[in-house]
């Protein structure tokens, strides 16, 4: 099954989708009702992965959201 398929089950039952992105990608899907880009280009892949915008994210929402 495909995200594009997801999308239209979820939408079939009344419900938005949001999808949060690490990087800014043109790309993505269009059945999304909202896009957040977590960097405005693509990183580095040389990055570490504590380095990386994504996990920056999640433990903003772990540490100060949670």
């Amino acid at each position: 099954m495909s995200f594009e398929d997801v999308f239209q089950k979820i939408k079939a039952h009344g419900a938005m989708v949001q999808l949060v992105l690490e990087e800014y990608n043109t790309s993505a899907s269009k059945e999304a009702d909202n896009i957040i880009f977590l960097t405005k280009s693509f990183q580095n892949s040389e990055l570490l992965p504590h380095e990386k915008m994504r996990t920056l994210f999640f433990i903003f929402i772990e540490e100060v959201i949670i």
